[in-house]
């Protein structure tokens, strides 16, 4: 829905491009997958309705059955046809292979993912948690952009890809993204993390927290660092206590 007084071709673009990148987005999930045609059937008609041919062309090459004359139900979009000129088609599997390519598409990128220029600004807070939350609704596209710019950061030397791929592994330990994830990701788009991350396995760095020992495959480790972590919890829970005793002083 657009803003008070912002004109109605201008919420409708925007409203295309945020269901455009929902769309793009669903692509790098495929849990998500069978929400990918309900959307295009939506999109279809509304680039029709705005006159942007690259994007019904790239739904159709995408389906092939759709029809583009096919109305919106209970939608004034159906008699409105307002035509505006059309902006790039957001591919994130073009910008994904852009990016190892080194010649990422950064317009692009920006308009696939709505609203990641903010998102990667000072206004919001640098973690990469709460980068995710901040464009929850593409979180795949954040978080797979993010990993492959990483990978790209590295050095063509052994020493540089090692550390390269370390990197990427402690990155997708901090946001949250462990194998039930990976899983998700479609084969191609997977393969170039699954690579970084089997450099790790064997000899991972030590300190690591268990859930990067996981990610590797190194569940060996990953018991063992959980087993270190419980050992030192105690620890540091007697000596809180004892602070909190100390602190009481004696009773008048």
């Amino acid at each position: 829905v657009g803003e008070a007084g912002q004109e109605e071709p201008q919420w409708r673009c925007e409203a295309c491009r945020a269901l455009h990148a929902l769309y793009e987005d669903r692509k790098l999930d495929m849990l998500k997958w069978p929400e990918l045609r309900h959307l295009a059937e939506l999109l279809l008609p509304l680039a029709a309705a705005l006159g942007w041919h690259n994007h019904m062309d790239h739904y159709m090459r995408d389906w092939g059955t759709l029809d583009p004359l096919e109305p919106i139900a209970g939608s004034d979009w159906n008699n409105a046809a307002v035509h505006v000129d059309p902006p790039p088609v957001p591919d994130m599997h073009r910008v994904l292979l852009g990016v190892l390519q080194g010649r990422e598409p950064l317009g692009e990128a920006t308009a696939t993912v709505v609203g990641i220029e903010a998102v990667s600004s000072s206004r919001v807070d640098n973690s990469v948690q709460q980068k995710a939350e901040a464009a929850e609704c593409v979180q795949w596209s954040i978080w797979l952009l993010q990993f492959y710019r990483r990978l790209r950061a590295g050095g063509a030397g052994a020493g540089s890809m090692q550390a390269t791929a370390e990197a990427l592994t402690a990155l997708m330990v901090e946001c949250g993204f462990g194998l039930e994830e990976l899983d998700r990701v479609p084969c191609g788009v997977a393969l170039p993390l699954r690579e970084a991350l089997a450099m790790c396995r064997a000899a991972p760095p030590s300190g690591w927290p268990p859930a990067a020992f996981t990610l590797v495959g190194r569940e060996d480790l990953a018991a063992a660092a959980a087993a270190a972590e419980d050992a030192e919890a105690p620890r540091g829970q007697a000596d809180d206590e004892e602070h909190q005793e100390t602190g009481r002083g004696s009773p008048p």
